[in-house]
């Protein structure tokens, strides 16, 4: 059986990029940063109401947070498109990191300048979201995709 340049092939499936093996830790990068995303989604959507209370736009965003959270946690542990070992791709891994940043912008923002009738204060629940986004954020990037993966 014969590839195209740039590709190899696992027993049993069909071409694949080079960069795109999965090895046990990029599974592992990726459970976790799945499960963050659905933990990071049910807070949201345990102060969801409180947020529509103070601004009906506050609670959209969380809602769209929550939504984009679950699509994210999805894509990031669903059985891939290109076979077996090929992972999520590029759009997973940049449609999260956009995510991740506007999540922890937002929570910055609107406790610094605040939003036109909306403005937070520090706490517990905030902070701990946020250190979530960023560690998802940091084990996307991780798991660049096409990135080869070193041995061992």
């Amino acid at each position: 059986m014969s590839t195209a340049p740039g590709t190899t092939t696992a027993r049993g499936s069909g071409p694949r990029p080079s960069g795109a093996a999965v090895g046990p830790g990029r599974g592992l990068l990726r459970i976790t940063a799945a499960g963050l995303a659905l933990a990071d989604g049910m807070i949201h959507a345990a102060v969801l109401g409180e947020h529509f209370e103070k601004a009906l736009y506050m609670g959209i965003l969380f809602g769209f947070a929550i939504v984009f959270l679950g699509m994210l946690a999805i894509a990031l542990v669903r059985p891939p498109w290109d076979g077996p070992g090929s992972g999520p791709g590029m759009l997973t891994w940049a449609g999260g990191l956009l995510l991740m940043a506007g999540l922890i912008a937002g929570y910055f923002v609107t406790r610094t300048i605040g939003l036109p009738g909306f403005s937070g204060g520090w706490n517990d629940v905030g902070l701990t979201t946020v250190a979530m986004e960023v560690l998802i954020a940091v084990l996307l990037l991780a798991d660049v995709p096409g990135r080869a993966q070193r041995p061992g």
